[in-house]
């Protein structure tokens, strides 16, 4: 399953890719990872830049979601960096978007 993706990436190292160097127009990398629960759903999705790191997370966006217990499938509850979270019901017989609060 996918862990980890990497937008406008510099170049490869041993170890991974590299942020791109400071571009005129502002563009920097921005790493993505994705924590799962054991049924594969995802549990948070994390983002930095390339100039920052793991280790700086006051510096890190994250968004974290649980998941409905009927089925497991529809997300219930999605919250921000900011602890806000946003709550939502499906309709589970149509698998659309009942409420959103």
């Amino acid at each position: 399953m996918l862990q980890n993706t990497i937008l406008e990436p510099g170049t490869q190292t041993a170890s991974g890719w590299a942020p791109l160097p400071p571009q005129p127009d502002g563009v920097k990398t921005l790493y993505t990872k994705m924590d799962r629960y054991p049924d594969g759903q995802i549990k948070r999705i994390t983002q930095y830049d390339g100039t920052l790191s793991f280790y700086m997370p006051n510096k890190l966006r994250s968004a974290t979601y649980t998941y409905d217990s009927n089925e497991g499938i529809f997300p219930k509850t999605i919250t921000n960096p900011f602890g806000y979270s946003t709550q939502y019901v499906y309709h589970a017989g149509l698998g659309v978007l009942f409420k959103k609060i």
